[in-house]
C-alpha cells in the first residue's frame, strides 16, 4: 500500500513538473519579443493555455498557438490530462447535482444492498461512488430496484482508487455518496491511459502512441494483390460503386500494425462499406470490432449485417440500442440459446420483486400505527427471506449469462460496441484482429486510443469536414483540429488515406454548394434533379417543389437568452412555412437545425408534429431528411462567425435530400466578412433567393 502511495506521489510530481515546462515554452511572443505572461502565475496562465491552445500577446496582439509538434513530447500528454480533468470538472457539475447519500444496508458475496435517500436510479444503471477525495469509484451495475433500495452486483467487498488507492470497504451500515456513473467512465479511463503512457511501462501502449504522433513510416496503400469476388453490398442487391471497390481492396490487404483512414463525406455510403468490409473480413476467418462513441452509428452498421446474424454480436446497454437490432444483441441470442431456463429464473425473480415491494408497502403503511409489533418483526424477517432467494436467483441468472455471453463473444466473427463499451466487461479482455472505428472526426486523441489499443490493424472513418471533437474548455477552433483523431492522422499520413467520392443523398443542386466549399468538387452526385420533394400545392414559390436550394433573407434581430441567442422573425416564419406544407398534406420527413439551442427550444415549445425532427446543427450529424429547413438564427458579427464554422456549416448543407430552406438576415450576412456570403451567391446563382 505504502509503494503504491508512492508511486501516485512520484507521478504527480512528474505531472507538476512537465506542466510548468510545459508553461515555460511559451513564454516570449515570436513577433514583438514581449513577455507573454507573468511569471509568477503559471497555474493561471496554464487555464489560458487550455482555454485557448495558446497564447495572445498583449502588447501586439499576436496569437501564438502551440508549437504543431507538441504532441512529440511528454507535454502534450500532460496538457490533454489536464483538459481531461477540467472537462471532468465540468461533466461532474452534472453528476454531483445528480448525487444521491445511502446507507448500506446488506452485504453478501455477490451484491450490495443499498437505501438510498432518494429513488433515481433504475435496474440496468451503472452505480458508483464518491471517496474522500471526490474520486468516482465504480461500484456495478444495479440489477433491483425496490422502493429506495438497490441492489448491486459487486465483484469484491471493497473498491480502490486507481488514482489515490483509497480503499472503501463496503460495510453495512457505512454512509455512502453515490452516483449514476456512465458520464464518469470516459474520463477515467482516458485518465488512466495517459498516466499508464507517462509512466511508460506499457510497450504495446507506447506503441499506439508512436503511431498517434505520427511516428511510423508506412508504405502506400497496396490494392493490386486483392481482385473483389462480391461486388454488391450486404443485402445482395446495390452494386458497390468504384471508390467503394478501392476501399475494400485496401481494408482486405491491411497487415498487422497498419492503419488504412477514409475520408467519407455526407451521402457517400460509409455505413453500406463498414458493413460490406466486416462481413469480408469475417469471412476471411477475422475477428472485427466496429466501434464508434454514438450508439446509433453501430447500430445502423450492425443493421445491415442480417445475413450474417449468426456470426455477430451487437455488446450494449439494451435500454440505448436500436430494436431493429435486437435479434443480434447478447440478451436476445442467450434467451434463445438457454430460453426456458432464463425464462422461468426471470418469472421467478418478477415474482420476488413484486413480492417484496407489496411487503415493504405493507409495512410503510402500517409501521407509524399501533398493530402487533410481532406481527410486523415477522412481516421483516419474511422481507429478508425473499431479498436471501430474490439475490440467490439473480446470481444463478448472472451465471448463466455469464457462461452465455463467454461463449457467443468467443465464436463471434463481426462484435458491434461503443469504444467505452469495448473497454469494459464482457469485452475488455477481449482482442481482434481489427477494428473499424466509424465517425472518428468526432472522437478525440485519447477515445480513439482505447479503440485502438483493442485491435491489430486500424480502419479509422470520418470526415475532417464535418463536426470534430467538442471540449467544453477549449474556445479555439484551431484547438479542435489538433485533439481530433481523424484530422491528425490525415495530416500525418496522407498515404495512407482513401476518399469515398460517389454520393447517393442529395439533388445535385444541394450538394453542389458543399461539394464545392469543402471538397474541392471531389464529389460524385449520383442522384437526378428528379429528386424533389412531394408537395402537390404550395402558396409561395419558394416552397415549389422544382426549386431544392432556397435563402428566405428575413428583416430580423437576434434576441441574446442567456449564453444563446433566438430570433422571433425567424422562428414565425419556420411556423408559417410547416403549417402551409402541413395543410398541403405534405407527408415526408422534415428536420428544423440551427446552430442554437435557445432557437431550438423556443421552435419546439411552438411546433409539434410527428414527422418533424428539431435540433442543432451539432445533434444533427449522421442525420438526413427530405426537407429540411436551416434557421441561421445570428445577425451579429460575433454569433455569425460561430455559424460560420466551417465544419458546422458543412453538416447544416448537407442534412437535406429533396429541399433545403435557408432562413437568415442577408442584409447583416452581407456586411460581415464570413463563408456565409456564398449560401446567398449560390441561391443568386439559381434565382432562389428571396427576400419576405
Amino acid at each position: 500500500m505504502q509503494s503504491k502511495k508512492m508511486e501516485s506521489s512520484k507521478f504527480e510530481n512528474k505531472i507538476q513538473e512537465i506542466r510548468k515546462n510545459c508553461v515555460r515554452k511559451q513564454r516570449f511572443c515570436p513577433k514583438c519579443g514581449s513577455l507573454l505572461y507573468n511569471p509568477y502565475s503559471e497555474d493561471a496562465l496554464y487555464v489560458k493555455l487550455l482555454q485557448n491552445f495558446g497564447l495572445t500577446c498583449r502588447k501586439c496582439g499576436y496569437y501564438l498557438p502551440f508549437d504543431p509538434n507538441f504532441i512529440e513530447d511528454d507535454c502534450f500528454l500532460c496538457f490533454y490530462y489536464d483538459l481531461l480533468n477540467y472537462e471532468k470538472r465540468i461533466a461532474f457539475k452534472e453528476i454531483y447535482e445528480n448525487m444521491m447519500n445511502g446507507t448500506i444496508k446488506n452485504v453478501g458475496e455477490y451484491y450490495v444492498e443499498i437505501e438510498l435517500d432518494k429513488p433515481l436510479l433504475k435496474e440496468g444503471d451503472y452505480a458508483a461512488l464518491i471517496d474522500s477525495n471526490d474520486h468516482i469509484l465504480f461500484l456495478g451495475v444495479v440489477d433491483v430496484v425496490h422502493g429506495n433500495n438497490i441492489l448491486v452486483r459487486i465483484n469484491d467487498f471493497s473498491i480502490k482508487c486507481k488514482r489515490c488507492n483509497e480503499e472503501v470497504f463496503l460495510d453495512a451500515g457505512k454512509r455512502l455518496r453515490v452516483v449514476e456513473a456512465e458520464a464518469s467512465i470516459s474520463y477515467d479511463l482516458q485518465l488512466l491511459l495517459i498516466e499508464e503512457l507517462i509512466k511508460g511501462k506499457d510497450d504495446n501502449l507506447k506503441r499506439i502512441y508512436e503511431l498517434i504522433k505520427g511516428s511510423f513510416s508506412f508504405d502506400n496503400i497496396k490494392q493490386d494483390e486483392i481482385s473483389i469476388d462480391d461486388e454488391f453490398d450486404t443485402t445482395g442487391k446495390i452494386k458497390l460503386d468504384a471508390s467503394k471497390i478501392e476501399v475494400l481492396k485496401a481494408i482486405l490487404n491491411l497487415k498487422d500494425g497498419e492503419i488504412l483512414l477514409v475520408v467519407g463525406p455526407p451521402g457517400t455510403g460509409k455505413t453500406t462499406l463498414i458493413a460490406k468490409a466486416a462481413e469480408m473480413l469475417a469471412k476471411k476467418g477475422e475477428k472485427v470490432l466496429i466501434a464508434c462513441h454514438t450508439n446509433l452509428a453501430i447500430d445502423n452498421a450492425i443493421s445491415l449485417l442480417k445475413r450474417d446474424l449468426d456470426f455477430t454480436l451487437r455488446i450494449g446497454v439494451p435500454e440505448k440500442i436500436s430494436k431493429d437490432v435486437d435479434p443480434f444483441t447478447l440478451m436476445y441470442k442467450i434467451k434463445h440459446k438457454v430460453g426456458e431456463e432464463l425464462k422461468r429464473i426471470d418469472e421467478e425473480i418478477s415474482n420476488l420483486k413484486k413480492e417484496l415491494n407489496d411487503s415493504l408497502k405493507f409495512i410503510k403503511e402500517f409501521e407509524n400505527e399501533k398493530i402487533n409489533f410481532n406481527r410486523l418483526l415477522i412481516f421483516k424477517d419474511k422481507i429478508n427471506e425473499i431479498k436471501k432467494v430474490l439475490i440467490k436467483n439473480i446470481k444463478k441468472r448472472s451465471n448463466i449469462i455469464k457462461e452465455e455471453s463467454k461463449k457467443l463473444i468467443y465464436e463471434a466473427k463481426i462484435i458491434g460496441s461503443t469504444i467505452i463499451k469495448a473497454s469494459l466487461q464482457p469485452l475488455n479482455e477481449v482482442f481482434f484482429d481489427i477494428v473499424i472505428i466509424d465517425e472518428a472526426s468526432q472522437i478525440s486523441l485519447t477515445l480513439a486510443m482505447l479503440g485502438i489499443i483493442k485491435a491489430k490493424k486500424w480502419i479509422l472513418i470520418g470526415d475532417h469536414k464535418q463536426l470534430l471533437p467538442i471540449f467544453k474548455i477549449v474556445k479555439k477552433y484551431e484547438a479542435n483540429v489538433k485533439l481530433g483523431i481523424f484530422s491528425r492522422l490525415f495530416e500525418k499520413y496522407s498515404n495512407r488515406t482513401m476518399w469515398l467520392t460517389e454520393h447517393y443523398r442529395s439533388n445535385p443542386k444541394i450538394i453542389s454548394l458543399a461539394n464545392r466549399l469543402f471538397y474541392e468538387n471531389k464529389l460524385i452526385a449520383r442522384t437526378n434533379d428528379d429528386l424533389v420533394i412531394n408537395l402537390k400545392k404550395f402558396t409561395h414559390n419558394f416552397l415549389d417543389p422544382k426549386i431544392p436550394f432556397v435563402f428566405i433573407n428575413v428583416d430580423s434581430r437576434q434576441e441574446k437568452i442567456k449564453k444563446s441567442v433566438k430570433n422571433e422573425n425567424e422562428i414565425k416564419l419556420i411556423e408559417s412555412i410547416i403549417r402551409d406544407i402541413i395543410d398541403a398534406n405534405y407527408n415526408e420527413s422534415v428536420g428544423i437545425i440551427t446552430p442554437y439551442r435557445a432557437q431550438r427550444n423556443e421552435i419546439k415549445s411552438r411546433i409539434n408534429y410527428e414527422n418533424v425532427e428539431i435540433e442543432t446543427i451539432d445533434s444533427f450529424q449522421g442525420k438526413e431528411k427530405d426537407l429540411i429547413v436551416f434557421s441561421i438564427t445570428a445577425t451579429e458579427p460575433k454569433q455569425l462567425n460561430f455559424v460560420s464554422n466551417p465544419n458546422r456549416l458543412n453538416v447544416a448543407l448537407t442534412r437535406a435530400r429533396k429541399k433545403l430552406i435557408i432562413i437568415g438576415n442577408g442584409n447583416e450576412i452581407e456586411k460581415s466578412d464570413t463563408i456565409l456570403k456564398e449560401l446567398i451567391n449560390y441561391a443568386k446563382s439559381l434565382n432562389s433567393f428571396y427576400t419576405l
